[in-house]
């Protein structure tokens, strides 16, 4: 369905050019939920605003492709992927909910996207936003007001909606949990979860929040300073995984049962604009070897879909 290859992406910016994503390779399933997971400044952001080809004028990607059911997003036309973009993938992005439009009714906005695909007009438009709001929660006391007057979850399920409602084949999910509390943030899990499989969506849920991962994706991939480090299915990773970087994430989740205790990650992520020879995550792991410096990412475990890049995964 999404097959990403040797995807390079940079920044230029006053201090110099940051590379945010090295050599990636990724493949996501038609109809599965693909977890992004990692630190600030990891590449996972830049990931989907690739896709969508919609980075900032300052980004620019060196090499690599991004594939959709065997198309090149990157060899499309500007229209061509105008159409693709709504129609085919979609995406709620990081803090969108704060992002609505103050002057547009919740019902106006949401439908909108219908509007601008020429899926439907007028009162068809809004009535099949109302709709697609009484699915993902939202009562007809909400859909004539403005964002102001919502709560931060109804916000979001707005957001939802409207990314939803050209029925795409793929949603793109940035931090969707981002802000709100623990109910809302479960709340707006299932929500998203419950629509990815009543209408067979490929999602990919990028988040830091490895616990909120870890309930809606059957799949996560691991990244940090723009590369990835592991990748597998959700039991596999929290059952065994095989990058140290992987194991101090979930070594830092707090357990309300208190099985374990809580370890941090030493030291700060790396800089995009200062990347070090070898292994990126070497600084910070207690395990590194001397050949950790030199390491070129060559696949240090694989059996079946569950691949680690790291030299000493032995020591995990």
């Amino acid at each position: 369905m999404i097959s990403v290859n040797k995807l390079n992406v940079s920044y230029k910016t006053d201090s110099g050019v940051a590379r945010a994503i090295t050599d990636l390779d990724m493949d996501v399933h038609e109809g599965e939920t693909m977890g992004l997971v990692g630190e600030s400044g990891s590449g996972k952001s830049t990931l989907g605003l690739a896709m969508m080809r919609i980075l900032p004028k300052n980004a620019q990607i060196l090499s690599g492709s991004i594939q959709v059911d065997g198309t090149d997003l990157m060899s499309l036309s500007t229209g061509k992927m105008r159409r693709l973009r709504g129609e085919t993938i979609s995406m709620v992005f990081q803090g969108a909910m704060n992002s609505l439009n103050p002057l547009m009714t919740i019902e106006r906005q949401v439908s909108e996207p219908l509007i601008i695909h020429n899926m439907a007009q007028g009162e068809d438009a809004l009535e099949r936003g109302r709709e697609v709001l009484r699915k993902v929660g939202l009562k007809s006391a909400v859909w004539k007001q403005y964002p102001h007057q919502l709560s931060g979850g109804m916000k979001q399920r707005a957001v939802i909606a409207m990314a939803i409602i050209t029925n795409p084949k793929i949603l793109i999910a940035d931090e969707p949990t981002t802000g709100l509390d623990v109910v809302t943030q479960m709340a707006i899990v299932k929500l998203l979860k419950d629509t990815q499989r009543e209408r067979n969506i490929t999602m990919i849920f990028i988040s830091h929040d490895l616990p909120i991962v870890t309930k809606i994706a059957d799949r996560i991939s691991i990244m940090y300073g723009g590369r990835l480090m592991e990748s597998g299915t959700t039991s596999e990773i929290v059952r065994s995984p095989r990058h140290p970087y992987t194991t101090k994430l979930l070594a830092s989740v707090p357990d309300v049962r208190g099985d374990h205790l809580i370890s941090g990650i030493p030291g700060e992520p790396v800089s995009a604009l200062r990347l070090p020879a070898g292994c990126l995550f070497r600084e910070r792991c207690e395990n590194a070897l001397k050949e950790c410096s030199s390491y070129n990412y060559e696949i240090g475990y694989q059996e079946k879909d569950h691949v680690a890049f790291c030299i000493n995964t032995g020591a995990v």
